[in-house]
């Protein structure tokens, strides 16, 4: 999972934590979730950082779930603490 944060972080930045939602529908994770196993099957295994190819791969994963970027990397901070 933190492999697959730090990938989204790539695809903007991440919201101020004062900006997070504490509350997030079932439908908003399930989105979450199926975008994030498709951004964690597009980022670099090495730790390296993503290849534009992957960077669009993850974009695309996360336009694709029905989550803006913000969206996505905000529960994906509250995912991960």
């Amino acid at each position: 999972l933190i492999a697959a944060v730090s990938a989204a972080a790539v695809l903007s930045a991440a919201p101020a934590l004062a900006a997070i939602q504490t509350e997030y529908s079932d439908a908003q994770l399930r989105s979450f979730a199926s975008a994030m196993v498709q951004v964690r099957a597009a980022a670099p295994t090495d730790g390296s950082a993503p290849s534009p190819e992957q960077q669009a791969a993850m974009a695309s994963a996360v336009e694709a779930s029905g989550l803006t970027p913000d969206e996505f990397n905000a529960l994906a901070v509250r995912v991960s603490s």
